[in-house]
């Protein structure tokens, strides 16, 4: 029996490790994907959870109790002083005990477990995908020349073609947060989704309509170089923050705005930008690309209102995404059992860290991920919100500490590497920032999002760009207004419309100081146009009667809104049969 089993070992041994081809393991991946397909479960499945969300919230519960952390120790503390060494060439050479070799392993494998545990010491930037948000009927999706029935959560990519079927519908979330829904017949093809999040954080989204209806809704694309297209033919749509339709068959390609302003040019020679408002509509020939104005469908149009409100959901819907968002960057929170290892990691990093610009790295990094961490814990309610504005503080204080140290270096003559500096610490601001940007007074994450931009004034290195981030600043808050009156929360965006006022007014002084700087004036003026066609937008609500909110003169040169009067000067709205007296506390001209 001996024999036989000694046989059967030496029979085993001599056999090669197998090895599948890349057609088997192709084979083999396609007959896995197809059993998935096939269950029963795999399409609500994937639409209700996806696989992503299912594996984040599966890693979460997967921790080690103080007792396992405890039981592993002794273990390999155990083996280190029991296990014989038989033969170890160096430790005759070097004097090295058994026991200084076993200390040495012992911290490389904990060194190592702290790697596991806590990763990088900055926050992780979040990977923003292009995704089928939600569909019904026939929607169908061609890559490559392949294709693929559209599912719930499914991943898109630059080149793609979305088409929907004669009952289709589907709505695509961009990895900028914007939305795009397709009409039933409808086919598009997204042309370009890029971004870089390697120093600027920039976003160029651009997609193709063939034929059919596209609605899109744009949200805050107030960043450098940030951009999003819609192209009909040789009719060309860009918005900064806006709602609005675009449709094209053989004879036409048209479209209509209902929120804000859209930049629309064609492809003849001279042509110049038009901007197309709220309530307007271009209407551009397929034949010799020549548009008209005019006013836009009704907004109670069913295709029309179905989008508004599911605008609404949307922005909800990022809203409460932003805190898992923020929560994944970060990994463990300090009530989790593997926080420990993060803390120590920090510590040893910073003990091996010699050089002064290097430590005052690490602490930033430190800072900027408890300031996370602390956000998350805020918006979960496990600290309260005067606990989390102390580490708030602390990480405004590391961002002013670490500009000091970039002006130290510029001071010295090494430009080079200041400008290198300045880059780390802006983009790493702009990725904190990243998660906050369609946060609304609604969360509690919004406090957070107030300190950051307190955080970005404190980087500015000069009054140029203190005037720049407050104009940008000041573009959001108006923003902000929009998005709450939307949602109905009018107390929250007129205390957003103040603050709105409050920002332009530390914008001018700021401009009043800043140098002739041709590439900040491009930009400063790009940011203020922006904001003058938000506030123009907001008048014309004002005017109609849309709008609940007192609207007051800007300070600042933006326009401000036009009060209706009728014949006898007494404040109303609306027109003809429908106007009637305006609610005095609604006056523009008190």
């Amino acid at each position: 029996m001996k024999d036989k089993i000694n046989e059967i070992e030496d029979w085993i041994h001599g056999l090669d490790k197998p090895v599948l081809s890349l057609e088997r393991k192709e084979v083999m991946k396609n007959r896995i994907m197809h059993k998935i397909s096939s269950t029963s479960q795999s399409e609500s499945f994937k639409q209700e959870r996806g696989v992503s969300r299912l594996i984040k919230d599966v890693a979460r519960d997967v921790w080690l109790t103080d007792y396992q952390r405890v039981c592993m120790k002794e273990r390999i503390i155990s083996y280190i002083e029991t296990a014989k060494q038989n033969r170890f060439s160096f430790s005759s050479a070097l004097g090295l005990t058994k026991r200084f070799v076993g200390a040495f392993l012992a911290f490389a494998m904990f060194m190592g477990l702290f790697n596991f545990a806590g990763g990088s010491l900055n926050v992780a930037s979040a990977d923003s995908f292009t995704v089928i948000e939600d569909m019904r009927g026939e929607v169908y999706v061609d890559r490559d020349g392949d294709q693929y029935m559209a599912y719930g959560e499914m991943k898109l990519e630059e080149g793609d073609r979305v088409y929907t079927g004669e009952d289709g519908w589907v709505s695509i979330k961009f990895l900028d947060d914007s939305v795009a829904r397709l009409k039933e017949g409808s086919e598009i093809s997204l042309s370009k989704l890029f971004e870089d999040s390697g120093g600027t954080v920039v976003t160029n989204v651009e997609v193709e309509i063939a034929h059919g209806d596209m609605w899109t809704r744009v949200f805050n694309l107030f960043e450098d170089g940030d951009s999003f297209v819609v192209k009909a033919g040789d009719v060309q749509a860009t918005a900064k923050k806006a709602a609005f339709n675009v449709h094209r068959d053989d004879d036409q390609s048209v479209i209509e705005v209902y929120s804000n302003v859209v930049e629309m040019k064609t492809s003849n020679e001279g042509s110049e930008v038009v901007k197309v408002k709220k309530g307007q509509k271009a209407e551009v020939s397929s034949q010799d690309n020549d548009f008209v104005l005019a006013e836009s469908s009704e907004v109670g149009d069913k295709w029309v209102q179905e989008n508004l409100e599911n605008d609404k959901v949307h922005i909800a819907k990022i809203d409460a995404e932003a805190s898992e968002e923020l929560k994944d960057s970060i990994g463990s929170l300090p009530e989790s059992g593997l926080y420990p290892f993060k803390s120590i990691k920090t510590g040893v990093v910073r003990l091996l860290t010699f050089d002064d610009i290097s430590k005052q790295k690490l602490d930033f990094e430190v800072s900027q991920r408890h300031f996370v961490e602390w956000g998350v814990m805020m918006n979960e309610g496990g600290v309260d919100q005067g606990e989390a504005e102390g580490v708030f503080d602390q990480y405004v204080s590391e961002v002013e500490s670490l500009r000091a140290m970039i002006e130290n270096v510029r001071i010295n003559g090494d430009d080079e590497y200041a400008n290198e500096l300045k880059v780390y610490l802006d983009s790493e601001i702009k990725k904190t920032k990243k998660y906050l940007k369609s946060i609304l007074p609604t969360s509690p994450l919004y406090t957070a999002k107030e300190y950051m931009n307190v955080a970005e004034q404190a980087s500015a290195e000069t009054d140029s760009e203190m005037a720049l981030i407050k104009s940008r600043q000041a573009a959001s808050k108006l923003s902000e207004f929009q998005d709450l009156s939307e949602v109905g929360e009018d107390e929250l965006a007129q205390e957003a419309m103040d603050d709105y006022y409050a920002a332009t007014e530390d914008v001018g002084d700021a401009v009043e100081d800043v140098a002739d700087d041709v590439e900040v004036d491009e930009k400063f003026a790009a940011v203020e146009e922006a904001a003058s066609d938000m506030m123009e937008a907001i008048n014309d609500e004002v005017a109609a009667g849309e709008i609940d909110v007192a609207v007051d003169t800007v300070s600042t040169g933006v326009a401000a809104p036009v009060q209706q009067t009728s014949d006898y000067g007494v404040p109303v709205t609306g027109s003809g049969d429908d106007m009637k007296i305006l609610d005095p506390l609604l006056d523009l001209t008190r």
